[in-house]
């Protein structure tokens, strides 16, 4: 498959990915995607003009990629938000009622500590000038 190709998928993939998780967390039941039954790979942190056919050229540092670049750290944010609003493996016989609302403020205080562990460990995010 070429590069090309294989880029749209992934990126198709990865906003499937993040749409039903939010479908999910708003409709209360689970994703119908679990990243631990795929093998996908984020996508390349490179302008659309430099994916080729035959190859991905490397993206030149004058021109940062910040639209994909964004994507990417919001594709990793959606992966930790899984883990957290929906830690219950689908092997594991649970019955997890997401509509009832101490479930939903649940759900919420442990992604606000995880998002506050997330903060403390890597800093203050910095603007890009």
């Amino acid at each position: 498959m070429d590069a090309v190709t294989l880029q749209i998928r992934t990126r198709l993939f990865w906003a499937l990915y993040i749409r039903d998780i939010t479908f999910a967390y708003n409709q209360g039941r689970p994703p119908l995607i679990r990243l631990s039954e795929c093998s996908i790979v984020l996508p390349v942190a490179v302008d659309n003009e430099y994916i080729k056919k035959t190859e991905i050229l490397p993206q030149p540092e004058s021109n940062s990629p910040l639209a994909i670049a964004a994507a990417v750290t919001t594709i990793e944010i959606y992966i930790i938000l899984e883990h957290v609003w929906f830690p219950f493996s689908l092997n594991n016989v649970v019955v997890l009622n997401l509509n009832h609302r101490s479930c939903r403020l649940s759900m919420r205080h442990r992604g606000r500590q995880q998002m506050r562990m997330i903060y403390t460990t890597h800093g203050p995010v910095e603007a890009i000038s």
